[in-house]
């Protein structure tokens, strides 16, 4: 960039379509008005002499994460640190109204700062589907250009289809198509293989070498649920049982605090949308308990009315169905509970045709659960 001295990246349209002039001049306009570390950013749009648009974005200096894995799996810490960031990237762009379609390592770049420490760029969302949120505030600033809407045909998937699920193209695009198709971009990050093509197994059994923890698994495979009302709800669930799953398994032994002054966070066992769940040790009665703590970000008074209204309603209660609760407290700024720890699967393992309860065991747990 002559005018401003400094390398920029340009990216030129090929392709005299209608659809795909519209698709590159929107990618333009998403890039130029989202401004967010994890996705690059667009410092000029136009079109060339001879009439195909282009757009100017900043130069990163690294490779796509499709040339990085190519080279073999990568560390599953680095899998999760990078997996934050784009997780964190894509809920910006939820929040704005955008789902991404075509989440994939060829279209996220790894990067190198002036630490030296590598980071997770968003580089391409030329397939993104652009909902009303975004829409809307841009058509109460300029003038809508027709047509001010457009509806993409259903029946066939935009993307790139090892990395879809399976109700692509089938239904309008929703955040949980992007929940899939990140967990199928890391997936193959920890194993070089696709989900499709090791039927979704944990990582280590895929990747006999790998030291990656069995909650990172548990945690892709929620993500790479095929229905989408079983997946895991939001890139923001992905996002926090990643970060929650690095602050269980630290890469120093050293660095490894009691929680609370007592717990040893050893996995984590589920993620809500206001709290983790981790199996800990109680170092100080030497036994296992579940520990259910409220999210990092500043919770909204809602969800911390509800986490101690819980944390009330089961230290009232005795019943061998309910999990007694041992104690309730706060880390640092973290409120968290502790209740006794139950062994077992949650029940939404066993609702699938292939794997459910026999009519004898559905009624015992009914049983169970009306007492």
């Amino acid at each position: 960039d002559l005018t401003r001295k400094c390398p920029v990246a340009i990216k030129i349209l090929r392709s005299r379509r209608p659809e795909a002039t519209r698709r590159f001049r929107m990618e333009g306009i998403i890039l130029s008005n989202l401004q967010h570390p994890g996705i690059v950013r667009a410092v000029d749009v136009g079109e060339t002499p001879d009439g195909p648009p282009y757009m100017a974005l900043e130069y990163l200096d690294g490779e796509p994460l499709s040339v990085r894995v190519a080279r073999g799996p990568l560390p599953w810490r680095d899998v999760a640190t990078f997996g934050i960031q784009v997780a964190g990237a894509v809920h910006e762009l939820h929040a704005a109204g955008i789902i991404h379609r075509d989440l994939k390592p060829a279209n996220i770049m790894l990067t190198t700062g002036a630490t030296g420490l590598s980071a997770a760029k968003l580089i391409d969302l030329g397939l993104a589907r652009v909902g009303a949120p975004f829409l809307d505030v841009q058509d109460a600033l300029f003038t809508p250009d027709p047509p001010e809407r457009h509806q993409t045909q259903l029946g066939y998937p935009i993307g790139t289809p090892p990395y879809l699920p399976p109700e692509a193209g089938q239904c309008p695009a929703e955040p949980r198509l992007d929940v899939y198709s990140l967990g199928a971009t890391l997936y193959q990050l920890c194993t070089q293989l696709l989900p499709q093509d090791t039927d979704g197994r944990p990582i280590r059994e895929v990747c006999p070498g790998s030291d990656a923890p069995d909650d990172l698994s548990r945690l892709l495979q929620a993500a790479l649920a095929p229905d989408p009302s079983e997946r895991l709800a939001s890139v923001d669930h992905l996002q926090r049982g990643l970060e929650a799953i690095l602050a269980a398994h630290p890469r120093a032994v050293g660095a490894r605090q009691l929680f609370g002054g007592s717990y040893d966070l050893l996995e984590v066992l589920g993620v809500g949308a206001s709290a983790v769940v981790f199996r800990a040790s109680d170092r100080r009665l030497s036994r296992e308990v579940a520990v259910k703590v409220l999210r990092d970000a500043e919770p909204s008074e809602d969800d911390a009315i509800r986490f101690r209204r819980a944390a009330k309603v089961l230290s009232a209660l005795r019943h061998p169905n309910i999990p007694r609760i041992l104690h309730f407290g706060i880390h640092g700024k973290q409120t968290f509970a502790v209740t006794e720890l139950c062994p077992g699967a949650p029940a939404t393992n066993f609702v699938r045709p292939d794997h459910h309860l026999r009519p004898d065991e559905t009624i015992a747990v009914g049983l169970q659960l009306a007492g």
